[in-house]
């Protein structure tokens, strides 16, 4: 039995039509934006490295792609201070500025941002540190967390020894 042309028709009308395809993004449009840093305040520091490692992760950016993004985020007194520390590559497909992790990156730049003496000084502070009456342990714990992570900026805090 042959299909008339109009019951054919009606066939392909009830069919849905396919979606398009999502448009093509380009590099450049890609995902979200990296914020600006300038302060070379610690905290401002630890929690735009944070958001960064994010950003680079949910873009896929490459080892260039993420230190280029570096090299134009970092602004103002932050970017005064680690000025040397960011390699922008000449040629994006440079095989030896590929192979340095982004990450080794971030902590190069750490090291310039956070001066020695400003870590002997909270590693003080770490070492005498008290509960205060107004904390509750979790706000302690933060807090004594905060300092660690200040003190030893390249160890997370599984390496703490607990007494």
């Amino acid at each position: 039995m042959a299909l008339s042309q109009d019951q054919l028709q009606a066939l392909l009308d009830c069919i849905p039509a396919p979606s398009a395809p999502a448009p093509h993004r380009s590099d450049d449009q890609q995902g979200q934006k990296a914020p600006e840093l300038s302060s070379v305040d610690f905290q401002a520091w630890r929690i735009w490295r944070k958001r960064f490692i994010s950003i680079v992760q949910v873009n896929q950016w490459s080892n260039n792609r993420a230190r280029q993004e570096m090299s134009i985020r970092i602004t103002g007194d932050a970017r005064t201070r680690v000025d040397e520390v960011i390699p922008i590559p000449d040629n994006p497909n440079d095989q030896m500025l590929n192979q340095v992790s982004y990450l080794d990156t971030l902590d190069d730049i750490e090291r310039k941002l956070i001066p020695e003496s400003d870590c002997d000084m909270t590693r003080a502070r770490f070492e005498v540190a008290a509960q205060e009456s107004h904390e509750d342990l979790q706000a302690w714990h933060d807090r004594i967390r905060f300092l660690w992570l200040r003190v030893n900026p390249d160890k997370g805090t599984q390496d703490a020894e607990v007494d």
